[in-house]
């Protein structure tokens, strides 16, 4: 058998931009922010509308996505694009759509949510080309979402055995908005779809057909991109503040003193490590409640503040000077780059920048940079090949969040105070929960909703599927999902979602490791662990 099987591996580096432009055209090239020619670009921006030239370029996208190709140059190609477009959760007409936007068109000038995705040309002549090409999009602003101010885009697409996605967010500004910022996050993650069909009907959610699946079946819809990515880059203006007394900003003029805002001594003293501690978003990624899973290259950035800037102070600042930034708002973080990948799959930050030095426009904030290595994987089976896949002994272990919504609570002190009356398991013995395992490759969806977790929350039942694709069934992850069978909603029928590389789990199987355990995930926010036993027949057709 290994010698009609093996797996290429190959390394790739990437650049990712994020740009807030404030709606104002660079009046420069973009080339300083493209110098590293790396394999891969990802270029994301948010309030990118402002005039262009309409005898040049079809519409705005088609202009500044111009600007972007030039500066990365002839040699690479476009993977996909797209723009944040309007959705709306009852149906509506195009007519009736620019009747309700003209009516926020304060709200339009801040749209414009783009992500740009280029290749070398030379990777498809060298064997690594790319498919399953996936543009999605998920607004969230005002104007029930139909101004496009905020929200968020993504991209993804395979090499081979590897599923690549970035996506590119503008959430909710201010720092006394953190509670938006996550539901924002939240509902962008959950909600990134194909936008073709938003002047009709919202996207439906729902299970799939637990007898038949192919790969163009409803999984799209069942699992979140962030879970079925085997690398996943995240970009963008979150628009997390560091609020050392950030309650005061509003209330105490004295607190903005000598052109110095909060953590002033901090950005002056360039202490990165002191100021973590006051990032909304480290904090957010600690506790679980969002970006749970991702990472940043060193564990925050290393680089002064990208926001906010006095558009009309024009002297480059000399070291321990906070002039350059407004007295309005705590200089903050806003514009991130982060990462995550499925066991297995490797994915490292080499580098982590912003662009002080370089601002081709007015926009109050700075471009930021994060440079990776990635590894594609590409199997190469030489004969066909059966495989059998099996899975028992499933465990699904929820965390206090998890429980929380099978309680119909809103937050973990609600359930601490249910906890008095029930204990956590005689909740989830309540719940019909189950679990379900997702691949293209194989005919048969694996669910265990004949057994629900009537005595806890484990299923001993053996589970199996099989495939006559063993390249398939390497190209693409498992995908487990843990639904709620009591509630069909769209929020509670998910409880818990996670993928695994079969690549990965390809390898474990061959050095006898037959127990694994799956980090859940839903809505970017931490939902419990599955455990579960796997066995791998491979068999000559």
């Amino acid at each position: 058998m290994g010698a009609d099987l093996s797996i290429e591996k190959k390394d790739l580096s990437v650049t990712c931009v994020t740009w807030n432009l404030g709606n104002n055209y660079p009046k420069f090239g973009l080339e300083p922010y493209l110098k590293e020619k790396t394999d891969i670009i990802a270029f994301g921006v948010q309030e990118a509308n402002f005039p262009y030239d309409q005898d040049k370029f079809p519409s705005l996208d088609e202009a500044l996505y111009t600007l972007i190709l030039q500066a990365a140059g002839d040699e690479y190609e476009v993977v996909g694009k797209q723009s944040c477009t309007p959705r709306t959760e009852i149906k509506m007409t195009k007519e009736e759509f620019l009747v309700a936007v003209n009516e926020e068109s304060s709200e339009v000038e801040m749209s414009g949510i783009r992500l740009i995705i280029l290749k070398k040309k030379i990777l498809n002549k060298n064997g690594w080309g790319h498919t399953d090409i996936e543009p999605l999009v998920q607004n969230c602003g005002r104007a029930n979402g139909l101004s496009g101010n905020k929200g968020g885009v993504a991209i993804s697409f395979r090499i081979h055995g590897t599923i690549i996605s970035f996506q590119n967010s503008h959430l909710p500004a201010h720092a006394e908005c953190l509670a938006e910022r996550v539901w924002a996050f939240q509902k962008v993650t959950a909600g990134l779809h194909d936008p073709k069909g938003d002047f009709e009907e919202p996207p439906t959610y729902g299970t799939v057909n637990t007898d038949d699946f192919s790969f163009a079946a409803d999984y799209l819809n069942v699992i979140e991109l962030s879970n079925r990515s085997h690398i996943f880059i995240q970009l963008g203006d979150f628009n997390f503040r560091l609020e050392k007394d950030c309650e005061n900003v509003k209330k105490s003029k004295p607190v903005v003193a000598s052109n110095t805002v909060v953590v002033a001594a901090d950005v002056a003293n360039e202490d990165w490590v002191a100021m973590e501690k006051y990032d909304q978003l480290s904090r957010e990624i600690s506790q679980g409640r969002a970006f749970f899973g991702f990472q940043e290259h060193g564990g925050h950035p290393n680089f002064r503040p990208t926001f906010k800037f006095d558009q009309s102070n024009k002297k480059k600042p000399a070291p321990g000077d906070n002039s350059e930034y407004s007295e309005k708002r705590c200089p903050s973080w806003c514009d991130r780059v982060l990462h995550k990948n499925s066991a297995g799959s490797f994915v490292e930050c080499t580098q982590y920048k912003a662009f002080h030095d370089y601002k081709p426009n007015t926009s109050d904030h700075v471009a930021v940079a994060a440079y990776y290595t990635i590894q594609v994987l590409k199997p190469v089976v030489k004969a066909p090949q059966k495989v059998t896949l099996s899975l028992s002994n499933m465990t699904f272990v929820p965390d206090e969040r998890a429980i929380c919504e099978l309680f119909e609570k809103n937050n973990i002190e609600d359930f601490e105070v249910g906890a008095k009356q029930e204990s956590k398991l005689d909740v989830v013995q309540k719940t019909k929960l189950y679990v379900s395992m997702y691949h293209p490759a194989f005919s048969k969806v694996m669910t265990t909703i004949e057994d629900y977790a009537t005595a806890g929350v484990s299923w001993n039942k053996t589970y199996t599927t099989e495939s006559n694709n063993l390249a398939q069934v390497l190209s693409y992850p498992l995908m487990f999902g843990v639904r709620n069978e009591s509630d069909t909603s769209h929020k509670g029928h998910r409880v818990g979602e996670s993928s695994l590389s079969t690549s990965y789990l390809w390898d474990m199987v061959k050095s006898d490791q037959k127990s694994f355990e799956l980090q859940l995930m839903q809505r970017g926010a931490a939902r419990g662990t599955l455990k579960f036993d796997v066995e791998v027949t491979v068999a000559k057709i």
